[in-house]
């Protein structure tokens, strides 16, 4: 949970050299606290693992998309990999240049296309034929010409849960690859695609290499197959998924991954991509909850949190295991077993079960570790509870960079028609 920029000083933990406590009190809880230097220093320490292969490293912006954080990616010379125009505005208005960002994602629509055209996308990753079809069709609306990477589905099962999972056959992700060369063919055949190359990616959270290992085999055999029947093949998307120890697992093999990619995938010759996402902003964030009150049955205690899992889903969602320590340390010896919950009316809104932890007084903090990636971006307002605020740390410096809508804001989104009160 902790590291160089995340500590617990004088029995008070700390984000860089501010105090959460005092973060806390200004913003109100629940709040998600990130570190500008962690980030930083992820993005850094990455870029040197892979020097000997200098990929372009394109930031997943579904992991943590508040533009203030891919503005410390952008600044540093990262590109991003989106999902949806919302994404690539959020990557954009943050200063990601365009040429560097990669289109991804099953459900482009034509808006989404033409939108990306305009605004000079760099490349699209491409998933089926008929989205061949679609792209060249908003290629020619738009006079652009699409620079385009075939997905492949290198049916290699990986990640840290069956749904996060993307390199099955089964899954809805790449284009099958015995279908591989009928894209290929399909995409020099259209007037407005330029074919540069193939993608892969084979899941999220992965510990292990050699699934990696496992898929860049099956892409390079591709790549080397398709270059013998004449096709361009200049660029390989290797996509992300690198996982971070939620559990006291070993970290991931970057060493191992970087071998792999210098053994099978340099020789060819091509651009490399890299999507990570999670690896890069996990470990920079907190969840700030503050206890609202204990509950004690003759089977549980519970410590019950202002947040919940409307704010992080991951442990619903995933069944995922985030570390959990409290703000301000207790100074009572001794530690209870504690089911960690939050007020939602559901038994899934739980945080942890048989926690080890000191008692927490009524408004006691407990900071939620490694939630800096697919923390607030999976959050909604289940409830009807506001998203919560976000807040930058650089340094003993902090600023709010996305604040908490009030109940009013929320209830003017809706609207009563008028032949409702008839």
């Amino acid at each position: 949970m902790f590291n160089e920029d995340i500590q617990y000083v004088s029995g008070e933990l700390c984000v860089e050299n501010a105090s959460l406590a005092r973060i806390a009190e200004k913003t109100g809880t629940p709040c998600y606290v990130y570190s500008f230097n962690r980030i930083k220093r992820n993005f850094l320490e990455l870029e040197s693992v892979f020097a000997s292969f200098s990929p372009l490293i394109a930031y997943a912006v579904k992991a943590n998309s508040n533009i203030a954080v891919i503005n410390i990616l952008a600044q540093l010379g990262a590109g991003a990999d989106v999902v949806s125009m919302g994404e690539i505005r959020r990557s954009l208005t943050a200063g990601i240049a365009p040429g560097k960002v990669v289109f991804s994602g099953v459900g482009k629509t034509g808006t989404e296309m033409e939108f990306a055209f305009g605004n000079g996308i760099g490349q699209y990753n491409i998933e089926s034929l008929e989205e061949l079809h679609d792209l060249n069709a908003a290629a020619v609306a738009t006079r652009r010409i699409a620079n385009v990477a075939v997905r492949v589905n290198p049916d290699v099962a990986a990640g840290g849960h069956a749904k996060i999972s993307t390199g099955r056959s089964p899954d809805k992700f790449g284009i099958p690859l015995a279908m591989a060369e009928d894209a290929c063919r399909a995409a020099a055949e259209l007037s407005n695609i330029n074919l540069t190359g193939l993608g892969v990616h084979i899941g999220s959270q992965i510990m292990d290499v050699a699934p990696y290992v496992d898929a860049f085999r099956v892409i390079a055999c591709k790549t080397v197959e398709l270059r013998e029947k004449g096709y361009t093949i200049n660029t390989l998307d290797l996509g992300g998924g690198f996982g971070i120890p939620y559990d006291n697992e070993k970290k991931f093999p970057y060493a191992a991954y970087s071998d792999a990619v210098r053994e099978l995938i340099q020789p060819l010759g091509v651009r490399i991509i890299v999507e990570p996402g999670r690896s890069l902003v996990a470990d920079a964030g907190l969840l700030v909850s503050r206890a609202v009150r204990t509950k004690e049955t003759p089977l549980r205690k519970f410590l019950i949190l202002d947040a919940a899992m409307n704010d992080l889903m991951r442990p619903a969602l995933y069944d995922a295991t985030h570390p959990l320590a409290p703000v301000v340390m207790a100074d009572e010896p001794g530690a209870e077993l504690w089911d960690i919950v939050g007020p939602v009316c559901e038994t899934s809104d739980t945080f942890a079960r048989q926690h080890v932890m000191k008692r927490q007084d009524r408004d006691g903090l407990v900071a939620i570790g490694l939630t800096g990636a697919y923390g607030a971006t999976l959050a909604n307002e289940y409830n009807s509870r506001p998203l919560v605020p976000e807040v930058m740390v650089k340094g003993s410096e902090w600023k709010v960079i996305r604040p908490r809508p009030d109940l009013a804001e929320i209830l003017s989104r809706d609207q009563i028609p008028d032949w409702s009160q008839n």
